[in-house]
Formats: structure tokens, sequence, C-alpha cells
């Protein structure tokens, strides 16, 4: 059906045999979501994790996306902000007979190529993250955002957790403690400014911003208390160069 220039699209995904299995091992073209996770919006705040984590994994894998089911303007607006490509539903209008569909504004106004070409980048726009990396020139210095999870046990800074972008810039200065963790080296320029900034957001249980030169860069820094323990804190550590012009 491929070969033949057709498109694939798994109905009523998340029920029945329409399970997250199935995309691993069918190239779809796109899902259609079924209707009972909007239906179900109103009543459980889960729902709406649901969907988004469902969107954000159409997208990361290619496939566009339905939502079928949508009765009210809320609905409409969710699935719109959240990244879905079609929305279907008795919000727009109920089923017609023929005669009328044929006479409605509906049948002058279909989604062509060139329509998933425009608007298809639209929707692919994750609103919940920072700027993509690949809306800027190349003459600037490379965007970074991470965040990573720290641990301060009294004598050490440690990273026991860290996205990449964190990754690219601490790993110079880090050194292995054991299987799991790394260790921020003490005797660096910039840890006694972040051992500062970690008993301030101890002290205010509150996200404490503030500038951080690593190296010969500039970043903006949030660090903020996450749990205590009666030795040990656990802080959650945020790092980027948005809005910060450094020299190439």
């Amino acid at each position: 059906m491929h070969r033949k220039g057709y498109s694939i699209w798994m109905d009523d995904f998340g029920t029945g045999q329409s399970a997250l299995y199935s995309l691993s091992d069918i190239p779809f073209s796109g899902i259609k979501l079924d209707q009972s996770f909007f239906r179900k919006l109103e009543e459980s705040s889960r729902q709406g994790i649901i969907i988004q984590t469902i969107v954000e994994l159409s997208h990361k894998m290619g496939f566009l996306m339905i939502a079928e089911g949508i009765e009210s303007a809320d609905g409409c607006r969710y699935a719109q902000n959240w990244g879905v490509n079609f929305i279907q539903g008795y919000y727009f209008s109920k089923p017609l007979p023929l005669q009328d569909l044929l006479e409605s504004p509906f049948v002058h106004r279909l989604t062509g190529r060139r329509d998933v070409l425009l608007y298809r980048p639209a929707a692919n726009i994750l609103l919940f993250r920072p700027m993509e990396r690949s809306f800027y020139s190349k003459e600037r210095e490379p965007l970074l955002f991470g965040k990573a999870v720290l641990e301060w046990n009294g004598r050490q800074i440690l990273f026991l957790r860290m996205s990449e972008g964190i990754q690219e810039v601490m790993m110079p200065y880090l050194r292995e403690v054991d299987m799991n963790n790394k260790e921020l080296i003490p005797d660096l320029p910039f840890f006694q400014p972040l051992y500062e900034r970690m008993q301030q957001a101890d002290g205010v249980k509150d996200v404490v911003d503030f500038p951080l030169q690593i190296g010969q860069k500039h970043f903006h820094a949030q660090i903020t208390l996450l749990t205590r323990g009666q030795e040990d804190a656990i802080y959650v550590f945020a790092l980027t160069n948005y809005g910060i012009e450094n020299p190439v």
C-alpha cells in the first residue's frame, strides 16, 4: 500500500489492538487518537498529561495526528496548543446526510498537500520548551539548555543525573566518584559561587537565578532545593545561554 502511494493510519489509538507496540512494528503515516481521551479530559488532570505525551511522541516519530471526539471550544483549544494536526468532532458539526454535506462549506475546504506542508511545522513546535536551536543563525554560539540533579553531602557536589546539554558543558570539570556518580572538582573557580547559591536556595526555599561563568563561557543558571535528608540535600540545577550574547 505504501508503494502505491497510500498513507496508512492507525485508528482509535489507545484502545484495543491500537497499542504502543504497534507503532514500532508498522510504518504508519499517522494516528487517530481515540475520542475517549478527550471525553475524559474534564474528569482527570492525568488525561491531559497522557494526551500531551502521545502528541509529542507522534511528532518525534514523524506521525501526523487526528484528535477525534472534540465537542467543545476548550477541547479544541487544548488540541491546538498541544500540537494536534487535525481536529474532528461535534464542535464543528455532527454527521450530515449526503445532500446536506454537499451543500455545506466543508466540501469546499478540503485539506490538501499544500496545507499539510504549511501547517505541519506549526503543530510540531513544542510550546512548553525553549526556542528550538535550529531557528538561530549559525554564527551564534551553540545554544544550550540543560538540567541536572545535584547532591550536596557536606563535602562534595555530586551530579546524580544530567541532560545532554549539561554534559556538554560540565564533563571536563567532573571526576568519577563511583560507577553512578560524578563529583564537581572542588578547586574550580565556579565551585564556590555554585555552592553559595545552593545554600541561598536552601534558605529561601525558592528558585534562585544567577549568572555563572564556566571556563570562558557565560550562562544563566537556576538552582532550587528538591529534598533534604539529615546530612544530604538534593537540588535541581538548570543552565542555559538563551538570551545571553556570547562571543563566537
